[in-house]
């Protein structure tokens, strides 16, 4: 392969693949992109390389440019936007400017500088492949851009000795461009080699260096996903719009269950308790919202008016909530949340990024401040119903004032066949609360459908819905039960969360979209507090399916993008931490495991003996086999890496390269040979110029002569291969300067004689 081809090539990748990884952020606009990417594409087939009063014009233009954007910097506040800007314009300039050593290295400095900021940026998964090929293909540039600058400054050397004795030399840089003899496929391929280790020390090093940042590349911020129906107010018919919106908002882990749960995952958001006829909203009374108190390992204790009464059974979910673009910030979990635990340390409010949880004393609803831009951590202690158990059905309706108070309220506007159709379908149910609450939930259940299609009267949708069209999505079930509920003195409230999710059996947690974004509700009953009530049909509660080879890839790389998340892009001093607490445990319980616990020895002679059984065990002849065969696979990896360096750094004997600098010495060699027996005073100091001069003094063929020295000279210092036609006329050039020298050194010998 040919130096400039390659070399070319490899720029170009780096430029792509450096437009490309910014072009993920989003930030850059497509237009200025592409303009770009063409610019680029021209420069590859035209390179005018502009001189004189090009260049001035030239460089002008640049530095308007750079005026412009930091003008339009300060107005909106984008620096590092504007920045980004400006390196692709000064990149494009490169790329139809010189082909210097000087230029390429200022062409890898914009590309670097391009990733640097794509990182910031673009931080997914998506940037960890990219910036592998990068790293590669920076790798290779870099030895390039040194075989190139050496070969530069030779050339300048030859040059600068050619100049003063008029020798007909063609430029050395221009040969060891077209030579093929230095980049061969084994040594791209051992570089790659060579640098995807120095990537895999680089990581070790990322993991265990202290990670503390606090300037400008390390805020680790990411664009909040925008969401319907999280915000202080919901309106009918939102939910129906993401549906089928298969982005993925939260993933959880079920901490004491690897497997998943039994039933269908619900996660609790916000609650609301006022109804105007067309909007939910909350009603909130000033002091009600508390910070929450914190316990023992960091819990932040719930506040719960009405302890269930029945058994119950905890279950742990530790949920990596994506950043959100919403108004209100909940901290979601299965109903009835206990306690959260929030990732985070002393070391976030360091850094800007800690939150603090809040939790509405009325409503149960919990929310956090704080930083908004990555993702929110944090363990929910909940307690899970399994069943209702006897009595609660025959619970008296007596209700706290404040409860009453903020969920029974009702539109001023309620159509009255609401309530007549509440009282009909609890005629004949007693006054239970709960049994009120399941007669109105089967009603909806046995005689409305799930759709996802609209056309309710948008004035008083719910009466559209119970009396007209019969069918509707899960808002509009859910606030048809709240309402019936309220309408016969029952108290109750429509929440929204997430219900269902999809199970990623390659990281072992759900997958929770914004398509399994749902409504139901909670209704209060006296002894028991806030029971959830599903008034969806099922074919409506749960997201759609999410099945097919396609979607296992899609669950496969959702997996590795938690984890590039969870252990590079927000890895810090936190969770370092954390890793080595958990390495420190693990050699602990391990020495545990080698020296058990003495303690209930009764004597010396049964401790010995425990001593005893614990060195025979550990010089098994299995644990030997396992050690031995550890250090055998150590060594003959240290062994593989020895012989990679040595293959990449030896000198090549097969080199067509070398085999010509042999020849061409030897043709030089005879040269000098015959200038000494004709008494040519050639010293060991004595260059090719100094040799050339004294021949044509001395009338020996110097025109020959001379073809031999620049060859020579190009060859061996040059790094160029020798033409097929100089292989063929050279060694008769050799043998006429050989002959001229002969008959000049006899007829001399004959004069004197």
């Amino acid at each position: 392969m040919q130096f400039d081809i390659v070399s070319k090539v490899i720029v170009y990748l780096l430029v792509t693949t450096s437009l490309a990884m910014i072009g993920l952020s989003g930030e850059i606009p497509l237009f200025f992109l592409f303009l770009v990417a063409v610019g680029a594409a021209v420069s590859w087939v035209w390179r005018p390389n502009p001189t004189g009063w090009v260049t001035l014009v030239w460089n002008a233009g640049l530095v308007l440019i750079l005026v412009g954007l930091i003008f339009q910097s300060i107005v909106v506040g984008e620096w590092l936007t504007h920045a980004i800007l400006f390196a692709m314009v000064m990149m494009l300039s490169k790329l139809f400017g010189g082909i210097t050593a000087r230029d390429y290295f200022q062409l890898y400095a914009l590309t670097f500088l391009m990733v640097v900021s794509s990182a910031v940026l673009s931080p997914g998964i998506e940037f960890a492949v990219m910036f592998l090929v990068y790293t590669v293909l920076l790798t290779w540039a870099l030895v390039l851009l040194h075989l190139r600058r050496e070969a530069e400054v030779r050339a300048e050397q030859l040059t600068a000795i050619s100049s003063g004795t008029g020798l007909d030399t063609t430029p050395v840089s221009m040969d060891l461009w077209k030579t093929r003899s230095i980049l061969t496929p084994r040594f791209l391929v051992g570089t790659s080699v060579l640098a995807l280790l120095i990537f895999a020390s680089s990581a070790v090093i990322f993991f265990i260096f202290p990670r503390v940042g606090f300037g400008f590349l390390f805020g680790k911020g990411r664009e909040g996903q925008s969401i319907a129906g999280f915000s202080n107010k919901v309106q009918l018919g939102h939910f129906g719009v993401i549906k089928n919106n298969p982005q993925v908002i939260a993933r959880v882990e079920i901490v004491d269950s690897p497997d998943g749960l039994t039933e269908p995952l619900r996660l609790r958001g916000m609650s609301f308790d006022h109804y105007d006829g067309r909007v939910w909203s909350k009603k909130r009374i000033m002091g009600e919202n508390r910070p929450m108190i914190q316990g023992r390992g960091g819990h932040r204790l719930t506040y719960d008016p009405e302890p269930y009464p029945g058994p119950t059974r905890t279950v742990v979910q530790r949920i990596y909530l994506e950043p959100l673009d919403t108004d209100v910030h909940a901290v979601f979990g299965q109903p009835r949340i206990d306690a959260v635990v929030l990732d985070q340390s002393a070391i976030s409010a360091l850094q800007g990024k800690a939150r603090v949880l809040f939790q509405d004393t009325l409503s149960q609803d919990i929310t956090f401040r704080g930083a908004t831009d990555i993702s929110l951590v944090y363990d929910v202690h909940s307690r899970i119903i399994p069943a209702i158990p006897s009595g609660i059905d025959n619970a008296r309706a007596e209700f706290p004032s404040l409860v009453t108070d903020a969920y029974l309220q009702l539109p001023e506007q309620l159509n009255p066949n609401i309530s007549k159709l509440a009282t009909t379908i609890v005629r004949d149910v007693g006054d239970s609360p709960y049994d009120k609450a399941a007669a109105i939930r089967d009603y909806l259940l046995q005689n409305y459908t799930y759709s996802l299609q609209g056309g309710h009267n948008l004035g008083d949708p719910l009466a559209s819905f119970l009396f007209e069209r019969k069918a509707g999505h899960c808002e509009y079930f859910a606030t048809a039960l709240t309402i019936l509920l309220r309408t016969v003195g029952v108290p109750a409230r429509l929440v929204n969360g997430f219900f269902g999710g999809i199970w990623n059996p390659f990281g072992q947690y759900y997958e929770v979209r914004q398509g399994d974004a749902h409504a139901w509700v909670e209704v209060f009953i006296p002894g028991a507090g806030w029971l959830t009530f599903e008034p969806t049909p099922p074919s409506g509660a749960l997201g759609p399916p999410d099945e097919g080879a396609l979607s296992t890839l899609r669950r496969w790389l959702d997996s590795l993008k938690l984890s590039w998340y969870k252990w590079v892009v927000e890895y810090d001093l936190d969770k370092q931490l954390g890793v080595l607490r958990h390495i420190g445990q693990s050699l602990v319980h391990f020495g545990r495991e080698l020296m058990p616990d003495s303690a209930g020895v009764s004597d010396n002679k049964e401790r010995r003996m425990s001593l005893r059984e614990l060195f025979s065990s550990l010089f098994d002849w299995k644990n030997f086999a396992l050690i031995g065969g550890a250090l055998v696979v150590f060594f003959l990896l240290i062994g593989f890496v020895r012989r990679l360096i040595a293959f990449l750094t030896q000198k090549r004997r097969v080199d067509p390269v070398s085999d010509d600098v042999r020849i061409v010495r030897q043709w030089w060699h005879q040269v000098i040979q015959l200038s000494s027996k004709a008494g040519v005073p050639i010293t060991s100091s004595s260059t090719p110029e100094d040799i050339l001069a004294m021949l044509a003094t001395a009338d020996l063929a110097s025109d020959k002569a001379q073809k031999i020295a620049t060859v020579y000279q190009e060859v061996r210092f040059g790094g160029r291969s020798l033409r097929p036609t100089e292989r063929q006329e050279l060694p008769r050039i050799v043998q006429a300067f050989k002959k001229r020298g002969t008959d000049a050194l006899r007829a001399r010998r004959r004069l004197h004689g």
